[in-house]
């Protein structure tokens, strides 16, 4: 009675800390420009929708074909749905709807933490773990892959939760929808089908061994189980995969020789130095995850990983053999796995960490599961202390970086003047080109605004502008050109021009900055 009054009552948390931040959302995605990539991945996505719906085979030989579309596809047919035409209400629908569905995994987030620990004040930390990660927050909004990957490896860590409780085929098929449905969307999903089918043949391999004669324990029912998990996961990502559909296998053995050694050969800017993609050191991801979340949550997720490993080591049966503790082992695997894969195979990653996004899921719960069993010590009035004051800076910290959280730091490396910009990657998503384009608009003399760079982020966020004013940009050579504008991505260091019309700095770095040039 009265876990279930506790439970009950946490669905009241939950709803009202959804709707402050639903409410902050829909207040603030106007504020949000279109990212580098968000005009390509709309672009996937129309081309699937076109070879569903309107017999266009341009999917067959498609470059991008190789990226997953499960959330490509419903975004596209929210767009036709409301038949939006102009690129401004396209771009604003697709970053509400990915806010809400991020919003969506701070929610299951909550009731993991709840299921796990049955403690509302932990549960409410999970939901803004991830909810105040002032990177994710901002790429809540704009990045429609590396997120909504995140999002479903939390839904998944959930339902995995109910399987292990429950045993039932309804929720083993309903897991193996979201697994498929989550590498739909990247597949890197097959982090959690790796995962979770180690322990269902780990729990057969027991069951067989311990001679149990209960129905739902039995090696068979395992066995079902797993088999069960797979055809369905397989299917799913067959069904929202349209790439899949002409030739199954050999597009899949494809999709994953791409995902293993990505086509993206480039230089990337990590630590004051020009690095080739394919030669990162190992310490890349590791450094990146360090330096860009925030301390308090970073120690707990270690201490965290931590716990985990020495049950694991010093307690086997507890831990392996024992259902409630499996859980925390999948979290830990799907925390480490990827960042090891990466460093082992030597795998093309940039742009931070962001390829890695959807191991903090599982690292938050890590993070949860270090604050449970230190609160039961005489440490909880130091942790509860410690943990407010961290909400509180990171509230603070938000608000000031707003609309670039995406370059948030923590306190691990220094906010010097352009210390950051002249050592790491910064706003390389180039949504600060939207607030750069409104104040030229608003502030250029000029009727035609002449600027000489036309890169992808300044056309994309063009379309962001108020109908009446896109026209009035245009983009012509250097030598006929009135500004220069830069954000920075591929040249760090400052330009020769003199005249600083305007810029914008934050975390001690300018992200943007627009040269007059006459």
């Amino acid at each position: 009675m009265l876990l279930s009054t506790l439970y009950n009552r946490s669905y009241l948390f939950a709803l009202f800390l959804f709707a402050i931040f639903l409410f902050i959302g829909i207040s603030t995605y106007q504020d949000y420009g279109i990212s580098w990539d968000e005009t390509s991945q709309r672009e996937i996505g129309l081309t699937s929708y076109r070879y569903i719906f309107e017999g266009d085979h341009t999917l067959d030989n498609y470059i991008e074909r190789d990226h997953g579309v499960g959330f490509e596809l419903p975004l596209i047919m929210i767009e036709r749905a409301l038949r939006l035409s102009d690129s401004r209400e396209i771009y604003l629908m697709r970053h509400i709807v990915s806010h809400i569905f991020f919003l969506f995994g701070c929610l299951c987030a909550f009731f993991l933490a709840q299921r796990r620990f049955q403690r509302i004040w932990i549960s409410c930390l999970a939901f803004l773990m991830l909810a105040m990660h002032p990177r994710l927050y901002a790429h809540s909004f704009f990045n429609s892959k590396d997120i909504p990957l995140l999002v479903m490896f939390m839904v998944s860590l959930l339902l995995w939760d109910m399987v292990l409780e429950r045993k039932k085929t309804s929720w083993v098929l309903i897991l193996g929808v979201a697994v498929g449905y989550t590498m739909s969307i990247r597949l890197l999903g097959i982090v959690l089908v790796a995962g979770i089918s180690f322990f269902l043949l780990l729990n057969a391999i027991q069951a067989r061994f311990q001679k149990s004669t209960t129905k739902s324990t039995s090696p068979l029912h395992w066995l079902g189980i797993l088999f069960i998990f797979l055809l369905t996961s397989s299917l799913s990502l067959y069904a929202f995969f349209p790439t899949l559909w002409a030739h199954p296998f050999h597009s899949i053995v494809a999709c994953f020789e791409s995902l293993s050694h990505f086509r993206w050969e480039s230089n990337v800017w990590f630590q004051g130095v020009w690095i080739l993609s394919f030669q990162l050191p190992a310490s890349y991801l590791p450094v990146w995850i360090g330096i860009t979340t925030p301390v308090l949550w970073l120690l707990l997720g270690c201490i965290g990983i931590g716990m985990v490993i020495v049950s694991a080591i010093f307690y086997p049966y507890q831990s392996w053999l024992n259902l409630d503790q499996q859980q925390t082992l999948l979290w830990l695997f799907c925390t480490l796995a990827p960042i090891v894969a990466v460093i082992v195979q030597h795998s093309v990653v940039y742009d931070d960490w962001r390829h890695v996004y959807f191991i903090y899921p599982s690292f938050i719960m890590l993070a949860c599961l270090a604050i449970h069993r230190l609160s039961k010590k005489k440490l909880a009035p130091i942790i509860a202390t410690y943990l407010c004051l961290q909400i509180g800076f990171l509230a603070r910290h938000i608000i000031s970086l707003h609309p670039f959280e995406q370059v948030y730091f923590n306190r691990l490396v220094s906010h010097d003047n352009e210390y950051l910009r002249y050592h790491y990657e910064l706003e390389y998503w180039g949504t600060s080109c939207f607030q750069g384009l409104e104040y030229l608009i608003a502030h250029a003399p000029q009727r035609e605004i002449k600027i000489a760079w036309g890169k992808d982020p300044l056309n994309n966020n063009v379309n962001m502008l108020q109908k009446q004013d896109r026209d009035r940009i245009q983009f012509v050579d250097e030598k006929d050109a009135d500004y220069y504008v830069t954000f920075f991505r591929d040249h760090p260091e400052d330009y020769h021009y003199s005249n600083i019309f305007y810029e914008i700095k934050r975390e001690g770095s300018t992200i943007l900055r627009i040269y007059a040039l006459h």
